[in-house]
């Protein structure tokens, strides 16, 4: 269902002063790239914090604030920006406390639906996006921010439907030839959401070190659902790629290429995917095993 916004008048002002500051914005920095001090100097950021939460306008708004802006550095996450999505990893820093109020305002901007902007460095100029909040989540420590035209954003932007009701499809090849260089931050989220931030094979929970995997690659059809899927360590997810191992349709047992590497060797813990648990959908593992078996022949071959 599409958002419901407040109508409360001093949400509904403290929304129309944020649109007014990105026209601003727009007018005079047409491609989005500004200096750090016009940043500063409109109250859109300040400080080295990676939230800005401009207390003084928005602390009458909700506890803790409403977020302003969030900053993107890309030091530690490079890829969880694209032009239209913004992964953002909740602060984890020695002052806690900051850090809480942070994380809550945050959660202020998506409860208010009031918009946020995304910094993100591009040496020293600043690559500015405006845009709102469609995903908190606690549990991963991070929340998905989607820009958009101002015209429109405030119409597309839809609650995120039930995992059991995500579209799923898988294109002919022919209508996708070239993977994106980009991957989707917002699929990104998804996949992390789903699984906990945990792969499934490996265990492992460190966020640096797990990709969100596509089960039937973008260049062979597949698409950012979140159906298609895997949560999975990195060399895990390498040796997806490679074809190493796959899921048997029928058992979902994790089956390694002839010749090895073993389960073992490649760090996965588990004999097969566990059916009480989230899994991709089940079209996706048949044609990803149907790509695994065709792998193998041509080493028998």
């Amino acid at each position: 269902m599409p958002w419901v916004f407040s109508d409360d008048a001093d949400v509904a002002r403290e929304r129309e002063r944020r649109e007014s500051l990105w026209r601003q914005i727009q007018e005079t920095h047409p491609d989005g790239r500004v200096a750090p001090r016009l940043l500063n100097s409109l109250f859109v950021k300040r400080g080295q914090r990676g939230v800005y939460r401009d207390l003084d306008r928005t602390g009458h708004l909700a506890d803790q604030g409403v977020a302003m802006s969030v900053h993107h550095t890309g030091r530690s996450y490079a890829d969880d920006v694209s032009a239209r999505y913004l992964l953002y990893h909740f602060p984890k820093t020695k002052s806690g406390s900051t850090d809480d109020g942070e994380i809550q305002s945050l959660r202020n901007a998506y409860d208010l639906r009031l918009p946020v902007f995304a910094v993100i460095d591009e040496g020293s100029w600043r690559r500015v996006e405006f845009g709102y909040l469609d995903g908190v989540d606690d549990a991963i420590r991070c929340c998905s921010i989607a820009f958009g035209e101002l015209e429109t954003t405030r119409d597309v932007f839809q609650e995120a439907l039930p995992i059991e009701e995500s579209p799923f499809s898988i294109e002919p090849r022919k209508k996708r030839v070239v993977e994106s260089s980009q991957r989707d931050p917002r699929f990104k989220f998804d996949v992390l959401r789903r699984y906990s931030g945990h792969c499934p094979l490996t265990g492992i929970g460190v966020k640096p070190m797990v990709d969100a995997a596509h089960v039937v690659e973008v260049k062979d059809g597949g698409s950012d659902s979140v159906v298609n899927g895997l949560l999975l360590e990195k060399g895990v997810h390498a040796a997806f790629d490679a074809h190493l191992w796959a899921v048997r349709p029928d058992s979902l047992a994790i089956v390694t290429r002839p010749g090895g590497p073993n389960r073992s060797e490649m760090g996965i813990i588990i004999e097969r995917l566990d059916p009480s648990q989230p899994l991709p959908h089940p079209d996706a593992i048949a044609q990803r095993w149907e790509m695994f078996k065709e792998e193998s022949k041509k080493l028998v071959a």
